[in-house]
């Protein structure tokens, strides 16, 4: 398994929002995956994308992203054939209010992960809405866990046995939940730090969150890790 990278150059049609940009970025991923029959048929299911990206840099201290400047957004995946589809649909596509201005493809080295941490709000839905009102630390700690290797399992075929330490410290490092707005609703979330136990179960997962990201909605531009290596 290996994490690819696709470095994207994107400008926008006109100044957006920086709580909106995940959604333009969205809609301009969407648009290009219905460009052929088997991605749009991908997009609409209801399985897991395994990609997501960060928020267009450099990030802007006015929190609004300029028409027609170009930004780079990195979208992951574990999916070597869909990374080359962005490789060759994205360099000049456009949709959703924004255009595609080439990029670069790169291997994200396996390494022992020292720390990972979140980049844009990981988002854990329940059916009552924010998480905090409605579970505890240790059901959210939990919950994500479960979803990092329900997803792993999918896609290995693998039955990686969840009895193993993910990490030795987790952080919340937001006072108040962090806004991303999709389909006309605010999704609130959590920028996290963790640092990673060392043991091999836990680096093999936190390498494949890397690309799929952490948590829900991470094709939607929620969950995107960074990471330091030991």
């Amino acid at each position: 398994m290996l994490v690819f990278e696709y470095q994207c150059r994107i400008s926008f049609g006109k100044n957006i929002l920086y709580e909106s940009a995940a959604e333009k970025i969205a809609g301009f991923i969407d648009s290009a995956l219905a460009l052929k029959p088997e991605y749009l048929e991908f997009h609409q299911s209801k399985e897991y994308k395994y990609y997501c990206f960060d928020l267009p840099y450099p990030f802007e201290k006015g929190k609004v992203y300029e028409e027609k400047k170009v930004y780079t957004v990195r979208i992951r995946t574990v999916k070597q054939e869909l990374a080359e589809y962005f490789l060759m649909k994205l360099p000049y596509h456009s949709g959703s209010g924004v255009y595609g201005h080439g990029g670069e493809l790169k291997i994200i080295p396996r390494k022992i992960l020292e720390t990972v941490y979140s980049l844009t709000p990981v988002v854990l839905k329940t059916e009552q809405g924010y998480w905090r009102n409605n579970m505890t630390m240790q059901e959210y700690e939990r919950r994500l866990k479960e979803n990092l290797v329900k997803k792993y399992n999918q896609f290995t075929g693998n039955r990686l046995d969840e009895d193993f330490q993910l990490y030795e410290l987790m952080e919340i490092r937001n006072q108040k939940p962090v806004k991303i707005y999709y389909k006309g609703i605010t999704l609130l979330g959590e920028k996290l730090s963790f640092v990673t136990a060392k043991n091999a179960s836990a680096q093999e997962i936190w390498y494949f969150a890397l690309g799929t990201g952490i948590a829900e909605n991470n094709s939607r531009g929620c969950g995107f890790l960074n990471y330091r290596y030991l």
